[in-house]
């Protein structure tokens, strides 16, 4: 994998691209944003992965559940069926407390199998996917599991030394 400075240099290519994207999400022109991150994602698949995620919350939020169901499966079984980060992107976008999807229109069953395989995918030890999976559990109502999970990330997370990325995580998972 590349570094995440050399990835986020590249991604400045897509620029306007990602803008237009995001600005119709926070919109609420669901129509245009599925437009614009499919049309993103079909450019770019490795370096504009996010993009496919968000073509996924478009449809569902047009109302488009077949084809939300049928991208979502791709992702999961094809597109990011090897890639820790892309399953764990998914399955999060799908339960973020502060995304777009309604409570009654989350497909727990997608974000529980892409959360799972992710995880598996990094040998149960990635702070950040064992977060996502927590909070996919939650959900579903499953709150033992998801506070173990939870105490697991806290645990994974305290054991990254100099990463910034990872004091935010231990920060935001021990509040």
């Amino acid at each position: 994998d590349a570094p995440y400075a050399v990835i986020m240099r590249q991604r400045m290519a897509y620029s306007g691209e990602i803008e237009a994207s995001k600005a119709a999400r926070e919109r609420g022109d669901w129509k245009a944003a599925a437009v614009q991150s499919k049309a993103n994602y079909e450019k770019n698949r490795l370096l504009l992965a996010d993009e496919a995620v968000y073509y996924y919350i478009s449809l569902v939020m047009l109302g488009e559940k077949e084809e939300a169901r049928t991208w979502g499966e791709r992702l999961l079984n094809q597109d990011f069926a090897g890639k820790a980060s892309g399953l764990n992107s998914l399955a999060w976008y799908v339960v973020d407390p502060k995304g777009a999807i309604p409570t009654d229109q989350i497909d727990l069953d997608l974000a529980l199998r892409a959360a799972t395989r992710a995880d598996e995918l990094k040998d149960h030890n990635d702070p950040y996917i064992l977060d996502t999976l927590a909070r996919v559990q939650f959900v579903r109502g499953e709150l033992a599991e998801a506070l173990r999970l939870q105490l697991r990330a806290v645990e994974r997370a305290s054991r990254i030394k100099g990463d910034p990325m990872a004091d935010m995580l231990r920060k935001d998972l021990s509040d």
